[in-house]
């Protein structure tokens, strides 16, 4: 992956979001992605996080968008590495969130070239609550 294929998938997932479009989004996901997220946690009762597969991965997303029906992201940053990929976005609700990617090039498909496979990470800032109990003093 290169720096100008890391900012075209960014933008191109971003927007893929941002429309809401189901089959959009799911272009962006291998068949055998695993997605670990903490709002997939608190969504599916399940305190791994994990869902696996591209048609759980699909449920997923759905009751995602039921729930969360202005969801919209702003991107901030894009990071790359040969084979991954991490998004630095605002939400909808003006939070800084992440996501590390596992990427892997499309098989004979244009749009879009690379594909998240097999794992991705969502990650949500801690908790100012969290952070003030466990900062360090420097005295």
């Amino acid at each position: 992956m290169t720096g100008i294929e890391a900012h075209t998938f960014a933008r191109d997932w971003i927007a893929a979001w941002n429309s809401h479009d189901l089959g959009a989004i799911m272009s962006h996901y291998a068949p055998e992605v695993v997605l670990t997220s903490p709002v997939a946690a608190r969504l599916l009762g399940d305190p791994s996080g994990t869902v696996a597969g591209k048609e759980a991965l699909l449920g997923y997303f759905r009751r995602g968008l039921q729930v969360y029906p202005n969801l919209a992201f702003m991107l901030l940053e894009v990071m790359w590495g040969v084979s991954s990929i991490v998004l630095h976005y605002l939400n909808q609700n003006d939070i800084r969130c992440g996501e590390f990617m596992e990427v892997a090039a499309a098989p004979a498909c244009p749009t879009p070239s690379w594909i998240i496979a097999p794992r991705a990470y969502a990650m949500m800032p801690i908790d100012e609550r969290v952070r003030a109990s466990t900062s360090v003093r420097r005295d």
